[in-house]
């Protein structure tokens, strides 16, 4: 599915200001990380990563780096 399709489908479910579209992989997850922590004011927010195990396996490696 073409991101802009699911972006739009993501937008009529949590709203235009809760969909962020980023082009690689590293800056999701710097955008996700931020948001997450932003609205956690008690740590109760997370990232949830999914697509194929290298993409997942890739987030892994970039989230560890921090």
């Amino acid at each position: 599915m073409p991101v802009d399709h699911l972006a739009d489908l993501a937008r009529d479910v949590f709203g235009e200001d809760r969909v962020t579209i980023e082009d690689a992989l590293d800056d999701a997850l710097t955008t996700a990380v931020g948001l997450a922590d932003a609205e956690a004011e008690y740590g109760g927010a997370g990232v949830l990563v999914t697509g194929s195990v290298v993409t997942v396996g890739e987030a892994r490696t970039l989230l560890r780096r921090d």
